[in-house]
C-alpha cells in the first residue's frame, strides 16, 4: 500500500471521531487529538499509524460516517465475533443500544414484542462457513444507522 497523506489529512479533518478512528486502528485517542490540532506534525507520524489511517480511510470507501453514539457497539461485536454458533445480533433503536443473543440452534431466536427493537444481523450453525462469521464495530454501526435513515 501507498502511504496517502492527502487520506490521511481528509481522514484527520472529517467528523469521524477520535473514538470511531482508535477502536478501528488501535491508535489512541490522544494521538489522534495530537494531529487533529496539531501539536504532533503529520511528517513525523510513523509508517505504521499511516498505514492504519490509510487503510482505515480506504475500507470506508473515503465516505464521511455517520457518528450515531449507540451504545452496548463494542461487546455486541466481541459476544458475537467469539460465538462459533447461532447468533444474533438486535438494535432497540429508541435506546440506541445493541447487544448480541446466543443460541444453542440455529431456527431460535427472541421475540420481542416491541417495534423498537430489531434483528440487525445474524449468523447460523447450519452452515458450517457461517459459524465464523464476523463483524466489525463499523459495520454494526453502519447497519444501524441504515436502518434508522431507513425508518
Amino acid at each position: 500500500m501507498i502511504i496517502d497523506t492527502q487520506k490521511i489529512e481528509k481522514l484527520l479533518g472529517s467528523p469521524i471521531s477520535g473514538d470511531q478512528i482508535e477502536a478501528n486502528t488501535g491508535i489512541g485517542k490522544k494521538t489522534i487529538w495530537n494531529y487533529r490540532n496539531g501539536k504532533a506534525k503529520l511528517y513525523n507520524m510513523t509508517i505504521g499509524n499511516a498505514y492504519k489511517l490509510c487503510l482505515f480511510w480506504d475500507e470506508n470507501g473515503g465516505k464521511e460516517m455517520i457518528d450515531v453514539n449507540i451504545k452496548g457497539v463494542k461487546s455486541a461485536v466481541g459476544d458475537f465475533n467469539k460465538w462459533q454458533g447461532a447468533a444474533r445480533i438486535y438494535f432497540d433503536n429508541l435506546a440506541l443500544k445493541a447487544w448480541t443473543n446466543v443460541y444453542t440452534s440455529p431456527g431460535s431466536y427472541d421475540d420481542y414484542h416491541d417495534n423498537n427493537i430489531v434483528e440487525i444481523f445474524s449468523k447460523a450453525t447450519n452452515n458450517m462457513a457461517e459459524r465464523d462469521l464476523k463483524i466489525t464495530m463499523i459495520q454494526l454501526k453502519e447497519m444501524c444507522a441504515e436502518w434508522l435513515d431507513e425508518h
